[in-house]
């Protein structure tokens, strides 16, 4: 799951959590992730949470979201 906030105050400024001021160096959104009762496999699963998963094992990388 990914979210953001925005709060708006009397005077009408508007804040966001995470801030997401640099579109290149900056969280977009906060996350988590939910339990899936439907995995019934006894490993353990790793989720991955990528921008561009075919340049993850690129020297040139991707972003992810900080959870």
């Amino acid at each position: 799951m990914r979210w953001y906030v925005t709060a708006t105050d009397e005077a009408g400024r508007v804040t966001r959590l995470p801030a997401f001021v640099d579109p290149e160096n900056a969280p977009e959104y906060l996350g988590t992730v939910i339990d899936d009762p439907s995995l019934t496999n006894p490993l353990p699963v790793l989720h991955r949470f990528l921008e561009d998963p075919g340049s993850a094992n690129s020297s040139a990388g991707t972003r992810h979201p900080v959870l």
